[in-house]
């Protein structure tokens, strides 16, 4: 508890707040402000921290403390909160500034030195402030990577901290965040970071301090920023330190197979475009929640093409795919599909499905939708 200027006494809160203290179109108006705003402040990228706010996260402001998963290397959030002076004994609020603050991470495409890294930026607009704080109050914020030791550290800051927030004051925080899990040390490991990302709160007034760490969870998603990193790039190219990297694991990516961009595929587009229409789980079509999984066991593999492909030559494709937890020894008969294709067409598939697998880091059970398109440009979803 602090003093007041009446000479009572008072508690200091930051806390969510609910309904947003601006519209959502005067949210997306400032959100496409920072953008720019952003770009002018650091038109040099060649550090690894992104020149802008990421356009992919746009989308989180058409909502209240919300989530926001766009893409494998992208999380967002958004979310309102109220820094408050609660007076004692009573419990009125005596003072008060709405807060409106956007999260994003931007994972590195490839390790920083030998640790898989990402962006993590903050941007906080204040409101109005009322009572005790029409003034404004003194507010700082700081990486959730500074508590959370075990899992990331910062090795870099963009932005001014701490800072008075008055009316439409404005702050842009960008730290790039490097995993010191198990993925930073380890072959094929993972660090899981979703919901231990985020800011921890400092709010001062009259001298006295509150603090709140905040990971997201109390969002309608049930957790707040997105991501894992992991050392599991090498089970195609050998493991090394700049295979590291990381992604947002809660986004669930497409594999296509399309015989426009690729003719030599054709075969294999055909074989899925036709199994997923007639399969009774109709495997990899979002619309039925049907997806795939990767299975990285080479048992499980051998024996998934065991199953689907005795028989079927002298070039066989099977659907489930054999990488897959729901392959022809792991799936009801009558539910999986193997036919010939031509060799060029399995030759390519494969290529294609390495390069899917690597570029989304896909790990050990990871989801993961199908797509097949045909040179007539007829898609299977």
């Amino acid at each position: 508890m602090v003093p007041t200027p009446s000479g009572g006494r008072a508690c200091l809160l930051i806390e969510p707040d609910s309904p947003p203290p601006l519209a959502a179109k005067q949210r997306e108006e400032r959100v496409r402000a920072l953008a720019a705003s952003v770009s002018r402040a650091r038109p040099n990228s060649a550090a690894g921290i992104p020149s802008s706010f990421p356009t992919e996260c746009l989308g989180v402001v058409t909502g209240a403390n919300n989530v926001l998963d766009p893409d494998r290397f992208h999380s967002c959030s958004s979310a309102s909160y109220s820094a408050t002076v609660v007076s004692v004994p009573g419990g009125t609020i005596i003072g008060r500034v709405p807060l409106t603050v956007l999260q994003w991470t931007t994972d590195h495409a490839a390790a920083l030195g030998t640790a898989a890294a990402r962006d993590h930026g903050v941007d906080v607009t204040a409101g109005t402030g009322t009572g005790v704080l029409a003034g404004g109050v003194q507010l700082s914020f700081t990486s959730l990577c500074t508590v959370n030791a075990g899992i990331c550290s910062v090795t870099a800051t963009s932005g001014t901290q701490p800072a008075l927030y008055t009316s439409g004051s404005e702050t842009t925080v960008i730290y790039t965040e490097a995993d010191v899990g198990p993925a930073s040390s380890g072959v094929n490991a993972v660090t899981a970071a979703t919901s231990e990302l985020g800011i921890q709160w400092v709010e001062t007034y009259n001298n006295a301090t509150a603090t709140w760490s905040d990971n997201g969870t109390y969002q309608s998603a049930g957790r707040g920023l997105a991501n894992r990193c992991d050392s599991y790039l090498g089970i195609y190219s050998g493991i090394n330190a700049s295979a590291r990297g990381c992604v947002n694991e809660t986004f669930i990516p497409t594999l296509t197979y399309s015989a426009v961009a690729n003719p030599a595929v054709s075969d294999v587009a055909q074989h899925v475009y036709s199994a997923q229409a007639s399969l009774p789980s109709h495997w990899g079509v979002p619309s039925q929640g049907n997806w795939l999984s990767r299975d990285t066991d080479l048992t499980d593999q051998a024996a998934n093409r065991m199953t689907a492909c005795t028989g079927v030559l002298p070039s066989c494709d099977e659907f489930p795919l054999a990488s897959t937890h729901q392959g022809a020894a792991f799936s009801a008969a009558g539910d999986w599909s193997a036919v010939t294709v031509s060799a060029s067409a399995n030759s390519s598939q494969g290529g294609i499905t390495g390069a899917f697998y690597t570029s989304n880091r896909m790990v050990e059970g990871d989801k993961f939708w199908v797509k097949a398109i045909l040179a007539n440009g007829s898609a299977s979803w």
